[in-house]
């Protein structure tokens, strides 16, 4: 014919294709392994989220508190330089908002904020909070909530392109918290 495709495009598939596909049996599903219920010792980097603080075990806070160690007796550290935390928070809590965005201009980073998320979001004209971390965590590399609700952080975590970190989700998880109390108690015992 006198408009036949290059041979080197595909040509269309035959119209019953797509139906022969969709009638084609699944393909064998590989069972995999379950991921482990706690961070390999050593494995600061692969933990992506921080959510709750039954999240680490001791090899990972022992690890974290070593880091811990070594940065802050580095003194100037530029880590974070290029990068922006968004730090959004659905309910007051000045000591631990501003101890994140301190950390993140010491380290060299950016910071854009909204500490009355509940009243200054989209959420005020009904969008749901993965409509909003969806979006926010295109503009940032990471995001720091705070939120009234138990879970909100974890829910978050699912649908975020970047990390989360749990700064307070109501009555339930404040694992930074936790591990700064951890962290303390480490310095002055060990």
């Amino acid at each position: 014919s006198a408009h036949a495709a290059p041979k080197n495009e595909m040509a269309a598939p035959e119209p019953d294709s797509a139906a022969r596909i969709l009638r084609a049996p699944p393909r064998r599903q590989v069972p995999r392994a379950a991921p482990p219920a706690t961070p390999p010792k050593g494995a600061m980097e692969t933990v992506r989220h921080i959510i709750e603080s039954q999240q680490f075990d001791r090899e990972f806070l022992a690890d974290l508190f070593q880091r811990t160690e070594q940065l802050s007796s580095q003194g100037k550290n530029r880590d974070m330089a290029g990068m922006t935390l968004a730090s959004v928070f659905y309910e007051p809590s000045t000591r631990t908002r501003f101890s994140f965005e301190a950390a993140m201009y010491r380290l060299g980073g950016n910071v854009i904020t909204t500490e009355n998320a509940r009243e200054f979001s989209s959420l005020a004209k009904g969008e749901t909070l993965e409509d909003t971390i969806h979006i926010i965590s295109g503009y940032v590399d990471l995001i720091v909530m705070r939120h009234t609700d138990i879970g909100a952080a974890k829910r978050a975590a699912e649908i975020s392109a970047v990390p989360i970190i749990n700064g307070g989700d109501g009555a339930g998880q404040h694992p930074t918290q936790a591990l700064l109390d951890l962290y303390t108690l480490h310095q002055r015992f060990e």
